[in-house]
């Protein structure tokens, strides 16, 4: 086969997959960060960007953040156990990607690329 059909053969492939993929459907779900610190907490310091529902309410209110019961889903708390206790919950609603990143420093350093806020802090991070 000529260097033709290859790229006969390549652009078929392209169209076909660009036919036939869903609507809005990206190669791989954007990851959803929460903190499930309470709000005294987060007053403390938080991640900019990142979704706040307090383990105590992720049933309540997951669906502000996602109704994708597949998409990464990664949570942290002070220390990690309510982001496990939270993972336990969306885990019984039917949630399948789930990630303990444990405590908010552990959060922070997961993700240098977030803005750090610390309205208790004297100096800005």
């Amino acid at each position: 086969m000529n260097t033709q059909g290859y790229r006969w053969i390549m652009a078929m492939g392209i169209l076909w997959a660009a036919l036939f993929s869903l609507p809005g459907q990206a190669a791989e779900a954007e990851a959803v960060w929460i903190d499930v610190r309470t709000a005294e907490e987060r007053a403390e310091g938080y991640l900019v960007g990142v979704s706040h529902i307090p383990h105590d309410q992720m049933a309540d209110r997951i669906g502000e953040v996602t109704t994708d019961k597949t998409q990464p889903i990664h949570l942290f708390c002070r220390s990690g156990n309510r982001a496990g206790i939270a993972i336990e919950t969306l885990r019984g609603m039917g949630y399948t990607n789930l990630h303990n990143e444990g405590s908010f420093e552990d959060a922070v350093a997961a993700r240098p690329d977030l803005v750090v806020k610390c309205p208790a802090c004297p100096v800005e991070h």
